[in-house]
């Protein structure tokens, strides 16, 4: 009868073990946001919005 209860104590161990797991799934939320970076190099474009301004300068001393 002894080893039976000796089992009892060791379940309530299980329950600190499945928050080890959930660290997995972690790791693969991480690459989605690499993808966002790609998007900033879409705002390059503004850059050549500077370009066109100093055209506005030029009429000006006309």
């Amino acid at each position: 009868p002894p080893s039976p209860a000796s089992n009892n104590p060791p379940t309530g161990d299980l329950t600190p073990p499945p928050p080890p797991p959930n660290t997995n799934p972690n790791p693969p939320p991480q690459f989605p946001p690499p993808p966002p970076a790609s998007t900033a190099v879409l705002a390059a474009p503004p850059y050549s919005q500077p370009t066109p301004v100093l055209v506005a300068p030029g009429p000006v001393h006309a």
